[in-house]
């Protein structure tokens, strides 16, 4: 019965000490990645990171490089879209909100030699026109093809020695994520209304090569120019792909009345 009773009362110590101990919280984790568009980092051009447990978001840490809020092209609930700065290297990709860095998800480049890919993309970018035609002050202009049709689009009217021809802009201007973007319409109102985002260098008069478009529906897409000047993104809502490529063949019109007429075709544009 005494030994008995000596257990007893060590057990019950043994459990007033444990019941004194401070509990361990769960591991936090963070934000989770689950969806990369595209599913390959590409230095200059747009990623999309789509997950749970972003929360508040303040960063995206890459191997070598971290791109802060305030530079994000969008933000929405568990998902953030973004450019890859240039020298971006490959390995672990993490979301930073207010629990730390989340999860890291590795990423490789993505290379290739079509579409946006490391290899493909333009990172500096001239001139986002395609030529321009001699009558009507020498207006700049740039064609796509968009499912089967030309859609054209007038940067300006070069200043010239007639009096008349001012530099007319058919752009406007917009702040996204800091940056500035020349922001283009087709310029027939008959055209799809494809709307072109150009982001525009820092410094200088050139441009990054990133581009966002948006189409009649609504849908966005964040890209790239390509080297050959084509134009391809990604979609921020379902990751689907567009290519706006340059009428094959490419003839410039002879005035601002039809951009897309004198044999450009779309028929054979990939």
């Amino acid at each position: 019965m005494k030994t008995y009773l000596i257990q007893l009362i060590c057990w019950g110590s043994l459990l007033t000490v444990l019941s004194a101990c401070p509990s361990k919280d769960p591991e936090v984790m963070g934000a989770i990645i689950e969806t990369a568009i595209p599913n390959g980092l590409v230095p200059g051009s747009a990623l999309t990171l789509k997950g749970r447990d972003f929360g508040t978001v303040q960063s995206v840490a890459f191997a070598n490089t971290t791109v802060a809020v305030g530079s994000f092209i969008r933000t929405a609930v568990d998902e953030v879209t973004l450019k890859v700065p240039i020298g971006t290297q490959a390995g672990n990709v993490q979301v930073v909100g207010e629990k730390g860095p989340g999860q890291p998800k590795t990423m490789a480049l993505l290379t290739g030699y079509s579409g946006i890919t490391a290899d493909n993309v333009s990172t500096n970018v001239t001139t986002v026109t395609q030529s321009s035609f001699s009558d009507e002050c020498s207006p700049n202009f740039m064609l796509y093809c968009y499912k089967g049709a030309c859609v054209g689009y007038l940067r300006d009217n070069r200043t010239t020695s007639i009096a008349q021809c001012v530099n007319q802009k058919f752009y406007t201007t917009e702040t996204i994520g800091g940056s500035q973007y020349e922001v283009y319409k087709p310029y027939q109102a008959s055209h799809q209304q494809v709307i072109l985002k150009y982001q525009k260098q820092s410094t200088g008069s050139g441009y990054t090569g990133l581009v966002l478009m948006q189409t009649p529906d609504g849908n966005i897409y964040a890209g790239s120019v390509l080297k050959d000047g084509n134009l391809a993104g990604y979609s921020l809502n379902d990751g689907s792909a567009l290519k706006l490529c340059k009428p094959n063949p490419f003839v410039a019109p002879n005035s601002k009345s039809n951009l897309c007429a004198g044999g450009n075709s779309c028929s054979t544009c990939q």
